[in-house]
């Protein structure tokens, strides 16, 4: 179920933990309609990020490759790296998108073969277990 709330979360752990297999940052789901939203990954923390456009459209950029992402749509990418996502100025609609920010070392190997097998960007249903279970997270 697509959330009816916008909003961003960060999660906070203990300091001191060591190797924490999986560690949530923030999730949050916004909409937006404005050319200065423009985030640059080489400028970002390490970790993870997995967004899933619900409706308008957004850019990502990796190197020199450019991706619309359109309703359906989602990217998983490792920051910091040689990405960026923005919103089109062009767009008539707003972006409307849920995400999810994390790292750890049970993640990276998970991610690692997404990526290889199935590039950054990839289309999945609003319905399937990855954007319920991420939706269920941003509600929680």
């Amino acid at each position: 179920m697509i959330p009816d709330t916008l909003g961003k979360y960060k999660f906070d752990f203990l300091t001191g933990v060591r190797d924490v297999p999986v560690k949530l940052i923030t999730t949050g789901c916004e909409k937006i309609k404005s050319p200065s939203y423009h985030l640059d990954s080489r400028q970002r923390e390490e970790c993870y990020l997995f967004q899933y456009t619900l409706s308008g459209e957004g850019i990502l950029k990796i190197g020199e490759s450019k991706y619309v992402l359109d309703k359906g749509k989602g990217f998983l990418i490792h920051m910091p790296d040689e990405s960026e996502y923005y919103f089109d100025a062009s767009c008539e609609d707003e972006w409307h998108f849920v995400y999810i920010r994390f790292k750890g070392d049970a993640c990276t190997s998970y991610c690692s073969h997404v990526i290889e097998n199935f590039g950054n960007v990839f289309t999945l249903g609003e319905n399937t277990n990855s954007i319920l279970s991420l939706c269920e997270i941003y509600r929680r």
